[in-house]
This record gives structure tokens, C-alpha cells and sequence, in this order.
């Protein structure tokens, strides 16, 4: 079987709709590992002193046990920077990728539509929506980056003012 017949049969929907959802997925994926990068960048900042073996298990560490440290480091006096890292937003980030990342595309070749099928079925699952997704993520980086700057440049304590 290849691209253009399925099951035996011509098909007529249009393939730019795979190729713009291949776009936007993967812009979502690089906006996506751009905050995951950067989560080590502020886990090995809020432990400076870390060994060599140390940082490279921050590295290792998966995405929800770098955000789920953080949490726990913010309540010490090293980590007081980061209350203003928007936890609940960050996992939920991580749960669209994993549904977008680890999901089939099963797009109907008659008439272009799609569903994106892991462990449960997308009912949500569009191009739009994973530019969207992407969106935000880079909304996050910028707040990331800021709580980076806050280690930097001790006087930017007072993150509510500067986040308004």
C-alpha cells in the first residue's frame, strides 16, 4: 500500500492537512524540549554546588519528577524564586504532550478528518489546537526565563509586580 491508495482504493483527501498537522506538532514538541531544557537549567541554579553525577541525573530526570522537585525546592531558602512557577499549567503541558507524542494519527482518507489515538481517543485533536498548545508553552518559557533572571539579579524579588 502506499501514500496515495488505501485499502486498494484512491484517495482523495487533501495531504496538506497530515503535513500542517506534522508542522504544528512539531513546533509543539521544540517549544515543549525548549522548557524541559530549561527546568535543568533552573534545578542545577537552585543547587549550584551539585556534583558532576548529579547533574547528569537532573538531566535524566523525566519531566514530571524535574517539575515535581521544584515544587519541593521552592519551600527552601534556595528555591524561594520559585513560587512563581506555574506547576499545575507545566503538568498539564506535559500531559498534552504526551497524548500528542505518544498518539497515532488515524486520519480518514476520504475526507481528511482525524483522531488522534493513545490510550484514549483526542476528542480535541487539531492543528489549531497544537499551535495553540504551542503558543502557551512559549507564553511558559518567558515566565521560565523570568524566574531564571530572579537568580541572576537578586533584586527581582517581587515577581507578582514584574509578572503583571
Amino acid at each position: 500500500m502506499n501514500e496515495d491508495t488505501y485499502e486498494g482504493y484512491d484517495t482523495w483527501a487533501d495531504p496538506e492537512i497530515k503535513i500542517a498537522y506534522e508542522a504544528a506538532l512539531g513546533k509543539f514538541i521544540l517549544a515543549y524540549n525548549q522548557i524541559d531544557f530549561y527546568l535543568v537549567i533552573i534545578l542545577k541554579l537552585v543547587i549550584p554546588n551539585a556534583d558532576e553525577r548529579t547533574n547528569n541525573e537532573i538531566h535524566n530526570l523525566p519531566f514530571s519528577s524535574k517539575l515535581l522537585t521544584l515544587k519541593f525546592l521552592q519551600y527552601t531558602s534556595e528555591g524561594k524564586h520559585l513560587k512563581g512557577l506555574p506547576f499545575e499549567e507545566l503538568n498539564q503541558l506535559n500531559s498534552n504532550r504526551n497524548n500528542f507524542a505518544h498518539g497515532h494519527m488515524e486520519q480518514n482518507p476520504y475526507d481528511g478528518t482525524y483522531d488522534i489515538i493513545g490510550k484514549r481517543k483526542l476528542n480535541d485533536a487539531s492543528t489549531i489546537k497544537l499551535i495553540s498548545l504551542a503558543g502557551h508553552a512559549d507564553a511558559l518559557w518567558d515566565k521560565l526565563r523570568l524566574i531564571e533572571a530572579t537568580f541572576w539579579f537578586e533584586d527581582l524579588t517581587n515577581l507578582d509586580e514584574i509578572q503583571a
